[in-house]
């Protein structure tokens, strides 16, 4: 666990990540800038008048509950943060270490 813990260290120092993640230069817009601009403002307005963005629509509770919560109950939970707090604990368990770290990627 310490070796993965270093590894995520020195990832996070890494210069390849500042590559990987580095904003592009505006100085040199081009036509591919202005249709994205264009398809987030077309985005942006299909949510202006949406009160609560996290609210699902009614399908989606019909179709977690007859097609995914089934499936978690083979696994004896009901739905995902059951799933993951069932498994983080036996997992934290297993290890025996007094804090155990998880890493989410």
């Amino acid at each position: 666990m310490n070796e993965l813990l270093r590894a995520a260290r020195r990832l996070t120092k890494s210069s390849l990540l500042r590559k990987l993640f580095a904003r592009p230069n505006r100085a040199h817009a081009s036509g591919t800038d202005e249709a994205y601009a264009a398809r987030m403002k077309a985005e942006t307005a299909v949510y202006k008048d949406v009160a609560d963005i996290n609210v699902l629509p009614a399908i989606f509770h019909y179709w977690s509950n007859a097609y995914l919560r089934p499936m978690l109950e083979e696994f004896g939970v009901s739905n995902p943060d059951q799933f993951f707090a069932k498994y983080l604990l036996e997992s934290a368990r297993a290890c025996g270490a007094e804090a155990p770290v998880f890493v989410s990627i």
